[in-house]
């Protein structure tokens, strides 16, 4: 452009010098008002264009370019971290955390977009993070936190507008291999300390390579298997299983509500009432495979004084309020 920028200036002096020569009387024509501004390009935005965003996406985790990256975030933020569970975050903490905690100064991020997350994820490749929610694109990425050890795997959404968000992450401190070790959560937990059992079944819930070897042994026997407004049924764990791996979310959108208004979500009962074997109640705010529901998860104590997971209230279109 600045080529044929020169060459229009040049024939501008030119015709300017012979008709002054000539006595014309065009020669009142400047150089400045006939020179052509360039267009600017059109910076596209990336929220409209997937290829975009992830490249925006990647280089401002890269560079730690917060500011750059805030308008990505889709709200609330899906965040699950492999050995302290799940939650959903407005932006602006997420960002806290990727600044003091998984993108350090010394990270070095490495995003591999052909990574094969089989071993990771197994079957369980999740199509929504929630209503209208749909996954187009699934990011595998090393070289997190202050060693450089963390690994991530985050979940890019397409909304009904047509639009793209970063949505949701899993988040490894110490990379996915510690998931083999966790894969029997029994071991892991206090299961004689009622926090130790609420979060090692909140975390083995939101473990990406979640089945039903690792959820069986945290299961009461029976396990009762209730609907919202239905009839519920005590089934032997080997039974209740197989229903129950249809309704749970996918892991990384596994979250609870730590502070309930149950009288409200159930008109008016408090869950106690309505399973009185239970000793403690979990609120889930996200639930089927649809990520469009509900439930409330109980948890009972059995004879040798252990805790286990007891039960759970199903609500598919979630607690009508």
């Amino acid at each position: 452009m600045r080529k044929n920028i020169s060459f229009v200036l040049i024939a501008i002096i030119l015709s300017t010098i012979i008709l002054s020569a000539c006595g014309g009387g065009a020669g009142n024509s400047t150089a400045e008002e006939a020179a052509i501004e360039p267009t600017p390009t059109a910076t596209p935005d990336p929220k409209l264009d997937l290829d975009v965003f992830m490249d925006v996406l990647t280089e401002s985790l890269a560079t730690r370019d917060f500011a750059r990256l805030q308008p990505l975030i889709g709200v609330p933020f899906s965040l699950a971290s492999i050995g302290s569970g799940s939650s959903s975050l407005p932006a602006s903490d997420l960002i806290k955390r990727l600044e003091k905690n998984m993108l350090l100064e010394s990270s070095d991020p490495l995003f591999l977009p052909d990574a094969d997350l089989t071993p990771i994820l197994g079957d369980r490749v999740p199509t929504s993070l929630g209503p209208g929610l749909k996954v187009v694109a699934i990011l595998f990425s090393k070289g997190w936190g202050e060693n450089g050890v963390g690994e991530a795997i985050l979940y890019i959404s397409e909304l009904p507008d047509k639009t793209f968000a970063w949505y949701g992450m899993v988040y490894a401190r110490e990379g996915f291999d510690v998931l083999v070790e966790a894969e029997k959560p029994q071991e892991k937990m206090d299961r004689t300390d009622l926090e130790s059992f609420k979060m090692g079944l909140v975390s083995t819930l939101g473990n990406p390579r979640r089945s039903a070897e690792m959820l069986l042994p945290l299961m009461a026997d029976p396990f009762i298997l209730a609907g919202w407004e239905s009839e519920g049924a005590g089934l032997s764990p080997d039974v209740a299983i197989v229903s129950l791996l249809d309704m749970l979310p996918a892991p990384e959108t596994v979250n609870y509500n730590a502070y309930p208004a149950y009288a409200k979500l159930l008109d008016g009962q408090d869950p106690q009432q309505i399973f009185p074997t239970g000793v403690e109640f979990l609120h889930m705010t996200v639930w089927g495979a649809d990520g469009a529901g509900e439930a409330i998860l109980i948890i009972g104590q059995n004879a040798e004084g252990l805790y286990t997971w007891a039960g759970v209230l199903n609500a598919p279109a979630g607690f009508q309020r």
